[in-house]
């Protein structure tokens, strides 16, 4: 289940993800957290919101 997991800051996580991508060509992803603080969980999403900002797909 975590063959494959992104940790980092925005442009790490952009790298990643670009190069999943780029192995994969997903059309859709799902993305799943174990984070239970609702604030930080929420942070940790809206983090991920940017660093997929800025992948050119």
């Amino acid at each position: 289940m975590l063959k494959y997991s992104f940790v980092g800051d925005e442009e790490r996580v952009a790298t990643d993800l670009k190069a999943f991508y780029n192995e994969t060509r997903f059309n859709e992803l799902i993305v799943a957290t174990d984070i239970h603080d609702q604030e930080k969980r929420r942070d940790s999403y809206t983090r991920l919101k940017k660093a997929w900002d800025h992948i050119d797909f």
